[in-house]
């Protein structure tokens, strides 16, 4: 079976992404944020109001709060994961999937995603 997923455009391969088989029909598939993406203030840059000011600059209450939750869920190797999990109507071969990372260019919009392939049996 192939299985593509659209990531953000910063995983790592070998360092962001795990897999983890729950039962033969369940796979776990968590993906590490961006270190950037867990800095609240980075984040706040993209809202800007219509003359470039940031909308929620490090002092607001809500860039503090988004910091203060996102801290909490740093865990012991200093990342944050995303977990999705696969669903399969049959039981799959539960060792580690072959998986490899793409750069797939839409020319209709002009943009590259990052897409993760998956290969399970």
């Amino acid at each position: 079976m192939l299985i593509r997923m659209i990531l953000h455009n910063r995983p790592n391969a070998l360092k962001d992404i795990e897999f983890e088989w729950i039962t033969p029909r369940n796979l776990k598939v968590p993906v590490a944020w961006p270190d950037w993406f867990q800095m609240a203030e980075q984040v706040a840059q993209f809202t800007l109001d219509e003359h470039g000011n940031m909308l929620f600059p490090p002092e607001h209450s809500l860039t503090v709060d988004v910091s203060e939750c996102n801290q909490a869920l740093v865990e012991e190797d200093n990342k944050i994961w995303d977990c999705g999990h696969l669903e399969f109507e049959q039981d799959m071969k539960t060792e580690d999937p072959l998986y490899e990372l793409l750069d797939v260019q839409i020319a209709s919009c002009n943009v590259v995603v990052k897409i993760l392939q998956i290969f399970v049996e």
